[in-house]
């Protein structure tokens, strides 16, 4: 019975480290996949939190059209007065 059950660890183990473990190596002894690895983490976070951290005002706001970068909108706006920041950051 014991030899069974370990059997089903070591299966699954053996799973675990083919299916992340080795992989994640891979891509860590090279320096683009690194970065490579880093810019798909980054991604992925900001597409999941991304829109409850910046939220989207879809509301036209003609009167801010096309102001430059400041502290209130990092990347500035675009035609109709939105935040482009908030839009990338949405759109991911």
């Amino acid at each position: 019975m014991s030899e069974r059950v370990r059997a089903v660890e070591v299966r699954v183990r053996g799973l675990l480290s083919s299916l992340i473990v080795d992989p994640l190596k891979m891509v860590a002894r090279t320096k683009a996949g690194l970065v490579g690895f880093v810019g798909l983490t980054l991604y992925a976070f900001m597409a999941t939190l991304g829109p409850l951290l910046v939220p989207l005002d879809v509301k036209p706001k003609p009167h801010q059209a096309y102001l430059p970068p400041s502290l209130e909108h990092p990347l500035g706006t675009d035609f109709e007065g939105k935040d482009i920041f908030s839009q990338i950051v949405n759109g991911a």
